[in-house]
């Protein structure tokens, strides 16, 4: 653009000069009976003048045209810097969304991590994640971005239907600029507050669905903006993160609990070889007391036992339920 200026800024000046320059050589060396006379200065005058207008129409044009390639390409320009620093943030999040969802395998921890890190992948204002059991149905639904008392209004957690309901039923994402607008949605129950653009995203891996992640009210310079296309491709990947890391902590936790059973079972096993041994030993007692009164030798009766005190059985099931609970 810069190089097309600098070539037409010497023609500016040239054109005109060899304009008038002709001119005057008609005036003096074709015509010099018709254009030296006044009638003759006054066809001359029209005729530069009309030749000015012409050509300032044809530089200014030009120069318009120049000045709306310039606009474009800094729109174009902007547009680029906009998505490179929209994709840069992008990766930043799902890079941290990898640490933070791997190096914590708290199940509770993670799903509130999900739903803050997914606000943050958008500019989301409101967030929300759906756990689902086995049978579909909705277990856990966490929300953020509420305040407490917009969240002590809401109620009981939604049933699963509307827009909602439709990615469970459709194992696909939806994108909405206008909520109560769109033909899917149930509306908002009372106390539920306003809400206008929507980006609900399926949480599945290898198949299996965990739930859903919902976002609501992209943040722009003066309000709510609808969701983009690349926002629900980085949604998509981050929820692909997000199954695997829930995934992780269920696991995490079903060892956890089978730990904890062979554990009890080891306990159950050792103080049920502790009782059998006591049991054992007191029979012995009581088979030689029996023994010892039928000779009628009440002497030979120890009513001690000679190995040492030991532990009553109680005192084993306690010590056995504290080393389970620690």
């Amino acid at each position: 653009m810069g190089a097309h200026l600098v070539q037409s800024s010497p023609l500016t000046v040239a054109v005109p000069m060899l304009f008038l320059a002709t001119v005057d050589l008609l005036r003096h060396l074709v015509w010099p009976e018709l254009l030296h006379p006044w009638p003759g200065f006054l066809v001359v005058l029209l005729v530069v003048g009309l030749a000015v207008w012409v050509f300032s129409s044809a530089v200014f044009d030009h120069v318009e045209r120049m000045e709306r390639r310039i606009v474009k390409q800094n729109a174009e320009l902007r547009e680029i810097g906009e998505t490179s620093r929209r994709q840069a943030t992008q990766l930043r999040v799902l890079h941290e969304a990898d640490l933070a969802l791997t190096s914590n395998l708290d199940l509770e921890t993670v799903l509130r991590t999900i739903v803050d890190l997914a606000r943050e992948l958008t500019g989301a204002r409101y967030g929300a994640l759906a756990v689902i059991d086995d049978r579909g149905q909705i277990v856990r639904f966490l929300t953020a971005g509420l305040t407490p008392e917009e969240l002590a209004r809401l109620g009981e957690p939604p049933a699963g239907r509307g827009l909602l309901g439709r990615i469970f039923e459709d194992g696909r994402p939806i994108r909405v600029d206008e909520i109560e607008r769109d033909p899917r949605s149930v509306g908002f129950p009372p106390g539920h507050p306003p809400m206008l653009t929507f980006l609900g995203v399926p949480i599945v891996l290898h198949g299996q669905a965990y739930g859903n992640l919902y976002l609501t009210d992209k943040q722009g310079e003066d309000g709510p903006i609808p969701f983009t296309e690349d926002d629900e491709s980085s949604v998509m990947l981050f929820a692909a993160q997000a199954a695997s890391a829930m995934e992780n902590a269920r696991l995490h936790s079903q060892v956890q609990s089978l730990g904890a059973s062979v554990e009890r079972e080891r306990i159950a096993r050792e103080l049920h070889d502790s009782l059998a041994q006591a049991l054992g030993y007191v029979r012995l007692r009581a088979a030689a007391a029996r023994d010892a009164l039928e000779r009628g030798d009440a002497n030979a009766v120890d009513p001690a036992p000679r190995c040492g005190p030991r532990r009553a059985p109680h005192s084993d099931i306690s010590a056995a339920d504290h080393k389970v609970a620690s």
